[in-house]
């Protein structure tokens, strides 16, 4: 029974979930908030949350890529064909964006508009309808330029012209980097991760600005945001 809880049994419990740091922290605080509750409303004599503390949290150090290097992934596949025009378009889209790769994999020309993106619950991890706009002018440059009107992949398309395309340019492909690098590089731009956060729909600035913050510089975060289609191919 819920009545007979014990802070060790809650201590066994959270010592066999598995997860990320935050995961886990972010679990614990809600169980802790039901036994609050249920000790609040006298369902039960006490909480045994009383007194433990939640596991410390510690951030790994994302992996993004280089200014130099994301320069060599837009401009080493930079081509007018159809194909190419949509890739990097949607590489725009987590780049200069910060959408999860499955989001930018689904989106449609109507849900790209002149001040934003409107994304439906169904293509977000929130669930929820998002309408994201103060997006960096580059973004809406490089996708008027790949013609959202045509594109057709499918996002196993989209999953396999991406992975050619850092093939191509010869640059490192971490997991989630370009979502990474449009977090660390716009934190270190804006100074402003609160800013930061609500485009990339997360519920903390805090835990933002705390992972995110000094892995770029303020110069590098600018230059990001200065990509353009056709300039730079020289560097190829």
């Amino acid at each position: 029974q819920v009545a007979n809880v014990t802070a060790e049994q809650i201590a066994a419990f959270m010592a066999d979930q598995e997860g990320s740091p935050q995961t886990l922290r972010t679990r614990f605080a809600r169980v802790r908030a039901l036994f609050n509750w249920l000790a609040d409303t006298n369902r039960i004599d006490g909480s045994p949350f009383r007194g433990m503390k939640p596991p410390k949290v510690q951030h790994k150090e994302v992996e993004i890529l280089t200014l130099e290097q994301t320069k060599k992934l837009f401009f080493d596949n930079y081509a007018e064909d159809p194909e190419r025009r949509e890739t990097l378009g949607r590489l725009a889209l987590e780049a200069f964006a910060g959408l999860r790769n499955d989001t930018a994999a689904q989106i449609v020309a109507n849900e790209i508009q002149a001040d934003g993106l409107r994304i439906p619950a169904a293509k977000i991890k929130t669930a929820q309808p998002q309408f994201l706009d103060g997006l960096p002018e580059n973004l809406f440059v490089w996708l008027k330029w790949s013609q959202p009107d045509s594109w057709t992949m499918t996002p196993r398309q989209y999953a396999t012209a991406k992975a050619a395309a850092f093939i191509q340019a010869k640059v490192p492909h971490p997991h989630n980097c370009l979502r990474h690098g449009f977090a660390s590089y716009h934190v270190a731009a804006v100074k402003d991760p609160s800013k930061t956060s609500v485009i990339m729909c997360h519920t903390s600035a805090k835990l933002l600005w705390d992972v995110y913050r000094g892995i770029a510089s303020e110069a590098d975060g600018k230059a990001l945001f200065k990509i353009m289609p056709g300039k730079g191919r020289a560097s190829k």
